[in-house]
């Protein structure tokens, strides 16, 4: 009897020990997962710029202002918890293009390259047989060469068009030709139509017909290109004169085609709420015009010759701030700004399911190649979201790279603005968050160039008041307007070393040969 009891040891510490690691291992989705879930199927990704997660129902909107993207979610993959890796379109869409951080990419500034070194999934899918398309309307990849280069890179085709017009109808020849080829495909459309300027060559459908302040025509020509000068100059509910030497680059850009409104104004002008609500009535005007015009899309994938071989994806680079936070933008670490929307539609499940899985920008490589039965990419700093066992508790990062001021090209416009300019170097300074459960940390490490210059200061003469980490309950105070750090130190111990860490190897591995030379001026 002793002796078959030692002989059963062995076994009740093996059964002792996972025991043990199931207890301390992570909590995974409870959800079916797949793995190659749908083998070299043809792949549609939808990069809507400036969509804020909340105006789909599925992310808890409420006004009904995408009803077609609402019903196209019921049959999705939805990752309720997905967040931009960072704030501003080229520098985010990179991450998801190659499934690394910016300083790991080379794309920290709007003078990068894709680090040569670095594959995009362009080039990975065309390195397994894909025929390879894209069509953009986005302004980025026309007036940064850089960009065209880096995103063109794998692409048998890459059509840029304005950013009133919709490529839809183009993409639909592009799919026609491909019915006639058993090779599958990528098509990759990058809109802009939820982007400033809000309002311009869409439909009223939410703001008021009957409003008559100083925003009354802020959506038409020839307004309507003036509106980036016009979030420039309005913090905290006040639009601020515009003085000769506020001559940003938008500015300088578009002066010859530019009318602006407020020439006159010599004090700043103290809005109402019915003005601010204008402009975000405007902005739903611009996401329910897309949402209006998506669906040409989704009857050609509807198709026999598409619906059950083709994933489609959908995401946006970055959210908008619409005064939430003072102002109308969309270049800092606010929610409003880094939580949008992640929807995978998949033929091998084809009734969708909501994911909680916390997830990044960098995740989306590495989960497409793995969806389709790819080869992974031999670097990344993302995971297979749909991989069983993958983590619901999990650390996001994101990163605020460049400084909103770098952006702003005004070399021989104001002196201040070269200082700062010169001061930052290449995008020396940034800021840095980590999300994890319903904690988010910040760590504003641009404070030092801040206090030399900022645009808030610039403007309104009055400096913002920033603290260097800043601690939020994102359950209780989702508007991020209460500084837990301070206060709160059992989240902070928890969040506050997983963020030096990120941001020490973000330092130590950022690539060498994706951002050199001198800062191209291209206005």
């Amino acid at each position: 009897m002793k002796r078959a009891a030692w002989a059963l040891l062995p076994l009740a510490i093996v059964l002792l020990l996972a025991a043990q690691l199931l207890r301390t291992r992570p909590v995974a989705d409870s959800s079916p997962l797949t793995q190659a879930g749908c083998p070299r199927c043809n792949l549609v990704l939808l990069s809507l710029d400036s969509l804020r997660a909340d105006r789909l129902a599925a992310y808890g909107g409420k006004r009904g202002v995408t009803p077609n993207l609402d019903r196209w979610a019921k049959g999705a993959i939805v990752f309720r918890n997905y967040s931009s890796a960072s704030t501003l379109t080229p520098i985010s869409q990179a991450t998801v293009h190659t499934g690394l951080f910016p300083e790991r990419n080379g794309v920290v500034d709007y003078r990068s390259k894709i680090s040569p070194s670095v594959p995009t999934l362009s080039e990975l899918l065309r390195a397994e047989g894909y025929a390879t398309a894209a069509i953009s309307t986005s302004p980025d990849f026309d007036v940064y060469p850089g960009f065209r280069e880096s995103f063109g890179r794998g692409l048998d085709k890459f059509e840029l068009l304005g950013k009133f017009d919709y490529p839809f109808f183009k993409a639909l020849d592009w799919l026609k030709a491909r019915e006639r080829e058993k090779r599958p495909f990528f098509l990759w459309l990058a809109l802009s139509s939820a982007h400033w300027p809000y309002g311009t060559n869409v439909k009223n459908k939410f703001a008021d017909p009957g409003y008559r302040g100083p925003f009354k025509d802020v959506h038409r020509f020839p307004f309507a290109p003036s509106q980036n000068l016009l979030f420039q100059l309005l913090f905290d509910g006040v639009l601020y004169p515009r003085t000769p030497s506020t001559n940003f680059w938008f500015w300088n850009f578009v002066k010859a085609k530019v009318h602006w409104p407020f020439a006159g104004q010599t004090k700043p002008l103290v809005l109402a709420p019915a003005d601010l609500e204008q402009i975000r009535n405007l902005y739903d005007n611009n996401v329910a015009d897309l949402d209006e015009k998506i669906t040409i899309l989704w009857d050609a994938l509807a198709a026999p010759a598409f619906a059950k071989n083709t994933v489609v994806v959908l995401l946006s680079e970055h959210g908008e701030d619409l005064h939430d936070h003072g102002s109308f933008h969309h270049h800092d670490l606010w929610q409003t700004i880094l939580s949008v929307p992640l929807l995978l539609r998949t033929p091998a499940e084809p009734t969708g399911r909501v994911v909680d899985t916390a997830a990044s920008g960098v995740d989306v490589l590495p989960t497409l190649l793995a969806h389709l039965g790819l080869k992974p990419a031999a670097a990344t700093d993302g995971r297979d979201l749909l991989a069983a066992g993958a983590a619901t508790t999990h650390p996001v990062f994101s990163v605020r790279t460049p400084l909103w001021e770098t952006v702003l090209n005004v070399k021989g416009h104001s002196e201040p603005f070269d200082r700062f300019r010169e001061f930052n170097g290449r995008a020396r300074f940034k800021d840095y968050a980590v999300r994890m459960e319903n904690w988010k940390l910040i760590h504003r490490r641009s404070i030092p160039a801040v206090e030399l210059f900022s645009l808030r200061k610039y403007v309104t003469g009055k400096a913002a008041v920033l603290s260097e980490f800043e601690l939020y309950d994102l359950e209780k105070d989702p508007g991020e307007t209460i500084n837990l750090h301070a206060s709160h130190p059992v989240p902070l111990s928890r969040l506050k070393p997983l963020l030096l860490e990120f941001e020490r190897r973000m330092t130590a591995q950022a690539a060498t040969d994706g951002s050199k030379g001198a800062f191209q001026e291209y206005f």
